[in-house]
């Protein structure tokens, strides 16, 4: 990611939208210096201007939050002050993420959030986050999602991974956190096996207890 590129992230997606948040731009920044880490093996004695301009930009920042700011996407999700899962849409993509993921990593979770939002961009889907989240549930076992129709509650019973898959959920939604899966609207279980379906598939990732894939590009 470019300077140029990071300073547009961190603004189009803090100060534009919620411009008095210190946090939100916290957030970006430590995003944005996580991905411009340069490893010490590289063999680099002096830092990059990009890197000097990104540690200087946090180091202000740890100073506006008054804490140290993580950078791995996990302690970013801990360290995330995101709002409750108070509108439908949040609340059928926390679900998802819950249900379909919960115990898995960080990146698998997001994973799951992330295909479902894909599948939202899709024609070929529902347009809305919980109309995907859904689709089918009419009938027993052969939906999309396996636990929006098995039959039992749809409520969440451990609140410690409600709260995380809602942060997870709220953050890739924002673009908040790195997308490890691109356009990615396929996933299942590696206990399962390897479904049918799946051979006509490009496989995208393997996170976590998840492989997921994408359509083959007929050029």
């Amino acid at each position: 990611m470019s300077r140029r590129s990071c300073a547009n992230y961190a603004g189009q997606h803090s100060v534009v939208k919620l411009i008095n948040n210190t946090w939100h731009v916290a957030v970006a920044f430590a995003i944005c210096a996580g991905i411009m880490t340069i490893p010490a093996s590289a063999g680099l004695h002096h830092r990059s201007p990009l890197e000097s301009w990104a540690q200087h930009r946090m180091a202000m920042l740890e100073v506006a939050v008054g804490t140290k700011l993580p950078t791995s996407v996990h302690e970013l999700v801990d360290f995330a002050n995101v709002p409750g899962a108070e509108d439908t849409q949040q609340y059928c993509l926390a679900q998802a993420v819950y249900f379909e993921a919960r115990g898995e990593p960080t990146e698998g979770q997001a994973a799951v959030a992330r295909v479902i939002l894909n599948r939202v961009g899709d024609d070929r889907y529902p347009g809305t986050i919980c109309g995907v989240v859904f689709q089918n549930q009419q009938n027993l076992n052969r939906c999309q999602f396996h636990f929006a129709c098995d039959g039992l509650s749809d409520r969440p019973h451990d609140p410690a991974a409600w709260d995380t898959a809602n942060r997870i959920a709220y953050m890739v939604r924002e673009n908040w956190l790195p997308d490890p899966v691109g356009d990615s609207k396929y996933f299942h279980a590696v206990s399962v096996g390897k479904p049918d379906w799946a051979r006509r598939m490009v496989q995208t990732a393997k996170l976590g207890g998840h492989l997921f894939y994408t359509e083959k590009r007929s050029d």
